[in-house]
């Protein structure tokens, strides 16, 4: 097995056996794409993924009725602004008189995960170009 004794940049010197190897390396969009630190995708991308944390477990426990705790006070608290402007757009469903489903929060999900996927794609554009 060949030992790896140096690395310069564009090249690797290998050693096998009693000669040495140099190996170039070739660079590529996609490692220097890696380098680049892409902070605001990840800001966004982040709050996108809290927002989609959110809605989703608005959804579960508006779906299975759940019991007025601190927790779900403080979730149904956090999604209110977030479901402010799609209130009224459909009409909930009543499953077997227990199980209730916001139909505006699941429309509010797709279109909250949509625009932040256009969103990151977005800040990706303009951070490779920078």
């Amino acid at each position: 097995m060949a030992d790896q004794l140096l690395k310069k940049k564009g090249q690797t010197i290998y050693q096998k056996g009693h000669a040495l190897v140099f190996k170039e390396t070739k660079r590529c969009w996609r490692t220097d794409m890696k380098k680049k630190s892409f902070i605001l995708s990840r800001i966004i991308n982040i709050l996108v993924s809290a927002v989609q944390i959110i809605m989703g477990l608005y959804i579960v426990l508006k779906l299975f009725g759940a019991a007025e705790v601190p927790f779900v006070h403080w979730i149904y608290t956090l999604s209110a602004p977030l479901l402010a402007p799609f209130k009224g757009i459909f009409h909930s469903i009543l499953f077997q008189e227990s199980y209730y489903l916001d139909l505006s929060a699941v429309f509010a999900l797709i279109v909250y995960s949509i625009a932040g996927y256009v969103l990151v794609r977005l800040a990706l554009v303009i951070e490779s170009r920078g």
